[in-house]
């Protein structure tokens, strides 16, 4: 009997630790526990007294080459001594491997778990060595020879492809549609007025450097984690999806004051390897908007894939477009 095809699968926790002990040759037993499913699948698997995380990319999302890619960066990255994740070798030296899964070869990568505590963006201390890791990565991207597979995080992904994915299921609201594209529009326009799409402005970013991608050891210098998103675009942005990430609803004033001290304790770190001019400083304010429509695009991109999209209702609409009315109108000035 012909069975439905599917879309994407969650590998069974007994089978992967069987696989990850023979592939990376692991003291048994092997223990595997799926933790959570985002942009890829996540298990943290245990031997020998060591924690990893392997990763199962979700189908789809990337390809082999930009997944070899994100653990050459990575690799690349800590040759120069700088703090991110490790990637573990399997047995034959090869990071990656395609997992033979019913919707059809999935890439998976196993890296060693970091003990730490959370960052958090109100202390001003984790905050500026945040900004100092994160201007390290930026600057060692800039003095690399290698061009790495990896997409454009530019105008045309971020904003009008996030723009477009949105308007889709707002032709009923044809008002709403219309402020959506001009909004869309307006920011890009600005965003590229602002800076070039050249060193040190743009280059090889994180592409998700929020507080939760990061955690802190004992020596209070954090390790950055979770290169799924990285690519080539502003570093502004980069920096911005931090602050902004602290609390993406809630603009109020006093929200906006306390963003304003998180950033400024970034730049404060950033500035010990490259400082940021004015037009720079402006555009990590246009990250408020921009990592909210890239935020609402990604949950539209990967709604047919994993989530459903039946929570992309009027209500939802209201809210969103309702928040960038207000962004737009009252909150720029405040």
């Amino acid at each position: 009997m012909a069975t439905f095809p599917v879309v994407s699968s969650v590998a069974d926790e007994d089978a992967l630790a069987a696989w990850a002990e023979a592939s990376y040759a692991l003291s048994s037993p092997v223990t595997c526990r799926y933790e959570r499913r985002s942009m890829s699948d996540a298990y943290r698997v245990e031997s020998g007294g060591d924690a990893y995380y392997l990763k199962v990319y979700s189908p789809g999302r990337h390809d082999a080459g930009t997944i070899d890619a994100e653990i050459r960066f990575i690799l690349d990255l800590r040759g120069r001594g700088l703090r991110v994740v490790e990637p573990v070798a399997k047995a034959d030296g090869a990071y990656t491997a395609a997992l033979p899964m019913p919707e059809g070869p999935r890439q998976a990568a196993l890296f060693r778990a970091i003990d730490g505590a959370e960052v958090h963006e109100e202390n001003p201390d984790h905050s500026a060595a945040f900004g100092e890791l994160l201007a390290r990565i930026h600057a060692a991207g800039d003095e690399s020879d290698d061009r790495y597979a990896r997409w454009e995080l530019d105008e045309r992904r971020l904003v009008h492809e996030s723009v477009d994915l949105l308007a889709a299921h707002m032709t009923h609201r044809p008002d709403d549609e219309a402020f959506l594209r001009a909004t869309g529009e307006e920011i890009a326009d600005e965003l590229c007025g602002l800076l070039p799409k050249t060193p040190p402005f743009y280059g090889i970013c994180h592409g998700d450097a929020h507080a939760g991608n990061a955690l802190l050891p004992e020596d209070g210098r954090p390790i950055l984690f979770d290169f799924d998103s990285c690519g080539y675009g502003w570093r502004a942005l980069d920096i911005g999806a931090y602050a902004v990430s602290y609390d993406w609803m809630d603009l109020s004033a006093e929200m906006k004051r306390k963003k304003e001290r998180v950033v400024e304790a970034l730049l404060e770190g950033y500035a010990r390897v490259r400082p940021m001019g004015d037009a720079e400083r402006v555009a990590i304010d246009l990250a408020e908007p921009i990592r909210h429509l890239e935020l609402l695009g990604l949950g539209v991109r990967n709604a047919s894939r994993r989530d459903g999209i039946g929570w992309l209702d009027d209500d939802f609409i209201d809210t969103h477009i309702g928040w960038l009315r207000r962004w737009r109108g009252e909150y720029r000035g405040l």
